[in-house]
């Protein structure tokens, strides 16, 4: 139990410093991905009261938000919270799978599937996506399954149902513990069980939102907006192929694991592995690629961060190859190390070259330090201020949130990906009227607009009245435009309201 526990603090440390050997070279920047300032908003929004749907428009489950929450608490709400809890998931994360294969293989091959995961991508994966998140979870589930004892399944069981309180798409999750208790449990009472276990966190869920009336925005926004107007202009069959080739992302970004995985997949389906995982997880393994396709296929978008689900699984692959290959010949044991020394020293190069050059030194600010400095400046407590443009990071670095529901943007001027005569299609044409008549009724003290070339805005019938509200309405104050780390120029314009 002692080497047990010396062997995980070791690896801990390993995997900390080597994440953040990773991140080193990209501290300093202000922001590294969008994203992450609209999850940090959501969670600061809820911390100040707001009823997430009524006072807060999104199209995402905000189960996520809880760590966030957390976090927000002990570290304050600042655009670095989320790198944070990149490293402590991460981390975490990879612990997890070391602690999974270490009961299967050696030690130092249950290390090196560790640190594949926890270096896949690296050094260029731009912020914390909530899929790492989603993560950590799925491995928590792995690791019960592989018990297969009652109490772990409806442990994996209670996971999974947190895990779609995070993410609509995490709802394919409850058919990993689900193979577990068909395998290991045949009677009624046992499905019963599943099925209240599964359902607590949703219903807890539930409730909150039912008893602050925002059971109704709720369906409408994460449900009817997402199947109607997110995929506006996508037929099923473009729907589709758009999911398959979303996954080319596993082959181009991290190569070598793919390669380890797709081996490993082999020996799965070919070799019982009997004295090696228990039935659930067996069994589990089988199918969730079915299940992680389906997760990043129906996100509607051909973003690669949505494959990230994949990682864990890719690694417990190819920990299952090592576990053959050390019991193979000496040319199969001598090519699986040499692609686990190629798959490592990519990311771990290109970590120590981007600290050694200083390449992101000169992309101290994209602006928004200096537009968050000005309008704390300028603001007084009783001014409002609301951001035309995804850059809800803003909010959090002056602490305050928007006026207008409306801090995303996405139900009423679609993400600039969506072009073409049918773009008016992902448009939500109540929203739209709420939002138009609330700029009439109560416009906000201070308007930002904010645009990055080259993405710039496609344009919308309510991004056509802000910007007749800007003309009509309001004075230019101040405006910066530079380079950040991507190579675009994030150009922020403040506006004043004319009194």
């Amino acid at each position: 139990m002692k080497s047990d526990l010396t062997a995980r603090v070791i690896v801990t440390l390993i995997l900390l410093a080597s994440y953040l050997l990773f991140k080193a070279s990209v501290l300093h920047i202000p922001i590294l991905f969008y994203d992450d300032g609209e999850m940090i908003y959501h969670a600061l929004a809820i911390s100040k009261g707001h009823i997430p749907y009524i006072d807060t428009h999104t199209h995402h489950f905000l189960g996520y938000t809880i760590p966030t929450i957390i976090f927000g608490s002990i570290f304050g709400y600042s655009t670095d919270l989320l790198r944070h809890m990149g490293t402590v998931f991460q981390v975490c994360s990879g612990l997890g799978l070391f602690i999974l294969l270490d009961r299967h293989l050696s030690r130092g091959w249950a290390l090196f599937a560790a640190l594949l995961y926890i270096s896949a991508r690296e050094p260029w994966v731009n912020g914390f996506p909530l899929q790492y998140e989603l993560n950590l979870i799925i491995i928590i589930i792995f690791i019960l399954l592989d018990s297969g004892q009652k109490r772990d399944l409806l442990l994996a069981t209670l996971l999974s149902g947190l895990a779609f309180t995070f993410d609509q798409r995490a709802l394919a999750l409850a058919t990993l513990p689900l193979v577990g208790m068909v395998t290991s449990a045949r009677d009624k009472r046992a499905f019963l069980q599943f099925g209240a276990a599964w359902a607590i966190f949703p219903l807890l869920a539930l409730s909150y939102l039912w008893l602050n009336g925002a059971l109704v925005a709720w369906w409408e926004q994460t449900f009817i907006f997402p199947a109607k107007h997110r995929v506006g202009s996508l037929s099923l069959w473009e729907s589709l192929i758009q999911g398959l080739t979303l996954h080319r992302y596993l082959f181009t970004q991290t190569p070598w694991l793919a390669a380890l995985a797709f081996v490993g997949f082999s020996v799965l389906i070919s070799h019982p592995l009997k004295n090696t995982f228990s039935v659930p997880l067996r069994r589990a393994l089988l199918v969730a690629p079915l299940i992680l396709f389906a997760m990043a296929a129906v996100g509607g978008r051909d973003y690669d961060y949505y494959t990230i689900t994949w990682l864990p699984y890719l690694a417990i692959l190819a920990g299952i190859f090592f576990k053959y290959a050390v019991q193979s010949s000496a040319i199969i044991q001598g090519a699986s190390a040499l692609i686990v020394v190629c798959g490592l020293m990519e990311p771990f190069y290109h970590g120590v070259n981007l600290i050694r050059t200083g390449y992101f030194d000169k992309y101290q600010s994209d602006g928004s330090v200096e537009v968050a400095a000005f309008l704390k400046k300028e603001m007084s407590q009783d001014d409002s201020l609301f951001i035309w443009g995804y850059r809800l990071d803003l909010y959090v670095r002056l602490g305050r949130t928007s006026p207008f529901p409306d801090s995303t943007l996405l139900f009423i001027n679609p993400d600039w990906v969506i072009e073409g005569p049918l773009r008016w299609r992902h448009i939500a044409p109540k929203f739209e009227y709420e939002f138009i008549e609330r700029m009439i009724s109560a416009p906000p003290s201070f308007l930002i607009k904010f645009t990055r070339a080259p993405n710039l805005p496609r344009g919308s019938p309510a991004n056509s009245f802000v910007e007749k509200s800007l003309l009509e309405r309001y004075k230019k104050v101040f405006e910066i435009e530079r380079e950040d780390y991507l190579g675009g120029k994030p150009r922020f314009e403040v506006y004043r309201l004319i009194k």
